[in-house]
């Protein structure tokens, strides 16, 4: 029998993408369907902050969560 972090591995390592440069990624979607998709304030703004700030929507996002993160002390 597997033990979990086999198990774990193995759910990332099927939903695992490579690029053409040998980058490994995850879409997003396919990572809701294995985490709990409920993300705190905290969690939208670090993921804002280490995604392409040329997106308008991230950049708009890397504003929105960086001014209502400090608010929300």
């Amino acid at each position: 029998m597997k033990n979990n972090i086999e198990i774990s591995k193995s759910v990332f390592e099927n939903i695992k993408h490579i690029d053409e440069y040998g980058n490994e990624y995850w879409y997003a979607r396919e990572l809701q369907k294995v985490l709990d998709y409920k993300l705190s304030r905290y969690d939208c703004y670090f993921i804002v902050q280490n995604a392409d700030p040329r997106k308008e929507s991230v950049a708009l996002g890397q504003t929105y969560f960086a001014i209502q993160t400090r608010n929300k002390k």
